[in-house]
């Protein structure tokens, strides 16, 4: 059967390298579970992506995925990992959209033992990607990412930051579980306001992304008047303007009215 499946791939790759396409694999296995992606690529756009789950040796799924065909977008990995720690490995594939400041999906294919299927969910991760490790050590993975929702809201997004978040897949969803890592989020708010003291040094810095992402870890860690007194503080000091070079996103007082919002609406409020 390999010998067979080796003839026919190389056969496909001849007549795809004939017209123009090339074609493109990746493939990842973990305890009784493969997958595979294949695609063809003609004037910068993937055709025909494929992806094969065979599951304890068979073929629980072989399908094409017209959703990821889009001009610029790819499927950059493929792997197996038992993401929710039920026992049943999760197909994953990070998918790149295109551009600039969008940009990183996870197609992630869930085994359902009643219906004897696999079920697939896109997630969005934006600009900020993230890495599978497994934080707390306790077998189960989480996603390390960051919020980019902070992105453009405050300032350009050269000077945009993002907070830190945590994620963990659960039943087909990714939830957001950044609370129960204070540790990370602690780290990182310390790292935060060591770089804004830093910035505020330099003339005409522009600290409204960096306080807003460091405001936002502030929350999480339940140091809401702690921060809200610092930003009160860098406010007096003229650090949020206003400043016509500041022009274009909220400034002075009407940042601090704004950050408030942005954090209720975002969930970062209770």
């Amino acid at each position: 059967m390999r010998r067979a499946l080796a003839a026919a791939a190389v056969g496909v790759a001849c007549a795809l390298a004939a017209s123009g396409f090339a074609l493109a694999r990746g493939s990842n296995g973990s305890e009784g579970v493969r997958a595979t992606v294949t695609t063809q690529r003609a004037e910068g756009k993937y055709r025909r992506v494929r992806l094969r789950i065979v599951r304890e040796g068979r073929v629980a799924l072989d399908a094409f995925l017209p959703g990821l065909e889009s001009e610029g977008m790819r499927v950059t990995r493929v792997f197996v990992r038992d993401l929710d720690w039920d026992g049943e490995p999760e197909v994953v594939l990070d998918v790149y959209t295109g551009g600039a400041h969008c940009c990183i999906e996870v197609l992630v294919y869930r085994y359902l033992p009643a219906r004897r299927a696999y079920v697939g969910s896109m997630h969005r991760l934006g600009n900020a990607g993230y890495r599978l490790v497994d934080l707390d050590r306790d077998g189960r993975p989480e996603l390390r990412s960051a919020d980019d929702r902070l992105a453009y809201v405050f300032t350009a997004y050269a000077a945009s930051v993002f907070p830190v978040r945590v994620l963990r897949f659960q039943r087909g969803r990714i939830v957001d579980v950044t609370r129960r890592f204070s540790h990370l989020v602690s780290q990182d708010a310390a790292r935060l306001w060591g770089a804004y003291l830093r910035l505020r040094r330099q003339r005409q810095a522009d600290v409204r992304g960096l306080l807003a992402a460091w405001m936002a870890e502030m929350v999480l860690l339940g140091r809401d008047g702690e921060g809200w007194e610092a930003l009160e503080s860098a406010y007096r000091s003229g650090d949020l303007g206003p400043r016509p070079d500041l022009a274009g996103w909220p400034q002075g007082r009407a940042y601090l009215r704004a950050l408030r919002t942005f954090l209720r609406q975002a969930g970062y409020a209770r």
